[in-house]
């Protein structure tokens, strides 16, 4: 349920997320910490090592760097070397462990002797997912205007990762906004109600865990998303997407399909548009097939006249020792092109260097 800006009870909603802010943003950095560590117990495969990582000690790493950015110039081989060969809990420890030795972020110190979209994509190379995702969501509200599709974007990739991720994300917020990232969201959205809505309804989202498939819910939902879809209900389609785990959201497309002979996203599309259009589309995307979905962003960043840098940057550097090498694969079969050929002819310089290595 949604509450109406500027009342008692919206305020309230917020205000104990907010009194708990310094307490849970302090557990999460522990727990991101912790969950770096490997226990000989864990029934859990150890992670496979990508091609390209060269494994080195947590200190020799952070001396690497801090050599690379002393003095006069910077040594932005190093920086790329060490960062781009690591997997993601190895370069928050690194993180972590500059910012214990030197007094300063790791980002505080990149940021400050480097620029442009090298900068740029080093910045989810140092940074929690969490704080990464709540900085991109920030910097696309701040100022005249919204950037809808960037929010879009990266609300769906903190989808993809787990619960911890979407609520980190509203934790780290704070750290950019004096208010919450849902007021910020109500502020900027409000010509568009459905899109704020759906855009509320996402961050808000339950832990669903391993729920085990329901295939007689599934049923009953088909016949729900078919009413509200004849109805042109959009807040319940909303309503009813974000209160299922997103195997179960895939399998009513599916069994929608199977009885309707028509896609589901179609028969959306057909009652939504502008940016509740774009975010159906997106979120169908995720559920049904999200490594098609990164595939296409993938080719939607790179296609026409210029490039959109900063979607590339997210989803190379966030996807990097997760999946991208079954989303190259996708964007081969998509596109019939190399994803390392097209981001080597889209970009340049070192911030080409950055994601070339990821990707090889």
């Amino acid at each position: 349920s949604f509450t109406l800006t500027g009342t008692l009870s919206f305020k309230l909603s917020y205000y104990n997320e907010y009194k708990s802010y310094l307490r849970v943003k302090a557990m999460l950095r522990l727990i991101v910490l912790l969950s770096t560590v490997t226990l000989t117990t864990s029934r859990l495969p150890l992670p496979v090592p990508s091609l390209n990582e060269r494994p080195m000690s947590i200190e020799y790493a952070v001396k690497k760097l801090r050599k690379a950015m002393k003095g006069w110039g910077t040594d932005e081989q190093a920086i790329i070397d060490v960062l781009t060969h690591q997997r993601y809990n190895s370069r928050i420890q690194i993180a972590s462990k500059y910012e214990d030795e030197y007094g300063e972020t790791l980002w505080k110190a990149i940021k400050g002797e480097t620029s442009g979209d090298f900068k740029g994509s080093l910045k989810p190379l140092v940074m929690t997912h969490s704080e990464y995702f709540a900085a991109t969501m920030y910097y696309a509200m701040k100022g005249p205007g919204t950037e809808e599709s960037a929010l879009i974007n990266t609300l769906m990739l903190a989808l993809m990762k787990d619960h911890a991720v979407l609520k980190g994300t509203r934790i780290y917020y704070m750290d950019f906004d004096d208010k919450t990232l849902i007021e910020k969201i109500v502020e900027d959205t409000s010509d568009e109600e459905t899109f704020r809505d759906f855009l509320i309804s996402t961050l808000q989202r339950k832990n669903f865990g391993r729920e085990k498939l329901n295939r007689t819910q599934v049923e009953l939902d088909y016949y729900a998303i078919k009413a509200y879809v004849q109805k042109a209900d959009i807040i319940s389609i909303i309503g009813l997407f974000n209160s299922r785990s997103l195997p179960h959201v895939k399998a009513i497309s599916e069994y929608y399909y199977q009885k309707e002979g028509k896609e589901l996203v179609n028969a959306i599309k057909d009652i939504t548009d502008h940016h509740t259009q774009e975010m159906f589309i997106s979120f169908l995307a995720v559920a049904v097939d999200p490594v098609q979905y990164l595939a296409n962003e993938l080719n939607k960043s790179m296609e026409g006249w210029g490039t959109d840098e900063d979607l590339l940057t997210r989803i190379i550097c966030t996807r990097a020792d997760v999946d991208l090498e079954d989303v190259k694969t996708q964007y081969k079969l998509t596109t019939g092109r190399q994803l390392s050929k097209d981001v080597k002819d889209e970009t340049s310089g070192d911030y080409r260097k950055v994601l070339l290595s990821l990707i090889d």
